[in-house]
């Protein structure tokens, strides 16, 4: 469908499909009181179209969604080198014999325990009963037993691989690959960036980057041939002025707090229930005294 020549019909489907999705419990984080307020927005603005299209594409992560990414991800054959099963890792996991395993958080230990990592962590401690024991903590790296042969940092969304970075130097992985060439580590993370994991790869060859989605530059809603496409029509550069004028009414000037297309410019359009990355669109969640948001950040 074009949805230049039936644009009325194309809203409608999209704005039915989204009230489905919360009423049949699929997006559980989104109260349907604040989806009918965010496409009223649109409509005082005169861009019924646009929030559609931004309805259209939003990809949107529940937890049971979640949760299953990361069971692939803690069973695939890339991490479970070595193992005789692909749930064998998850199971020594649990035990009280050290299973030469850590599992530790994306995180430095001065953010507070809402940080994805820690949710990460903790949601894969309670889907797998992981004992506190084999749970390692950034600043004591150092402390973890020569028996350990794989550390493996968990996160949530690579975007950039500004925020991975950070990790590296607060926790000194750098220095512990050095002291310990044959630790194995592994960044797993459940969705991510095509450009921070060839960033990552190019800073810090000696880890590992598992990952479940992965989001190109065809992602960006706007730069990439994502609208085009999907549409059949050449509809991507009459959104993305739209876009860009519906933001400065809405307060969210080019050169303000936030970038248009979020950090880094990846104008993505992916959230989880628990985060909405900040390379997503703020659009979706960045909120001003003339926006309200659909997602939390």
């Amino acid at each position: 469908m074009s949805v230049l020549q039936d644009s009325s019909l194309f809203i409608s489907q999209v704005h039915n499909r989204a009230h489905h999705f919360i009423q049949s419990g699929i997006w559980q984080s989104v109260e349907e009181a604040r989806l009918t307020n965010w496409i009223r927005q649109f409509e005082q603005y005169d861009a019924e179209l646009l929030g559609a299209v931004l309805l259209d594409n939003l990809i949107l992560k529940s937890k049971p969604q979640f949760k299953a990414m990361l069971s692939t991800l803690m069973t695939c054959a890339e991490l479970c080198v070595d193992m005789q099963h692909d749930r064998e890792l998850v199971g020594i996991l649990s035990r009280s014999k050290d299973p030469g395993v850590r599992l530790a958080p994306a995180i430095s230990l001065e953010q507070p325990p809402t940080k994805s990592g820690f949710y990460v962590l903790r949601l894969l401690q309670r889907m797998y009963r992981i004992k506190d024991d084999w749970l390692a903590w950034p600043q004591r790296f150092a402390e973890i037993p020569k028996s350990v042969k794989t550390l493996i940092v968990v996160d949530d969304f690579l975007g950039s691989g500004d925020q991975f970075s950070d990790f590296v130097s607060l926790s000194n992985l750098s220095q512990l690959h050095k002291d310990r060439p044959e630790l194995r580590i592994v960044y797993l993370v459940a969705a991510a960036h095509q450009s921070g994991i060839d960033i990552l790869r190019r800073d810090f060859s000696f880890v590992e980057i598992i990952c479940g989605d992965v989001l190109t530059d065809d992602f960006h809603l706007f730069d990439g041939t994502r609208l085009n496409s999907r549409y059949r029509t050449n509809v991507a550069a009459q959104l993305k002025e739209q876009y860009l004028e519906l933001l400065k009414k809405a307060g969210m000037p080019p050169n303000g707090k936030v970038h248009p297309f979020g950090y880094k410019q990846q104008g993505v359009c992916y959230a989880f229930e628990h985060s909405t990355p900040n390379n997503t669109l703020p659009i979706y969640w960045y909120e001003t005294e003339y926006w309200t948001t659909l997602l939390d950040r």
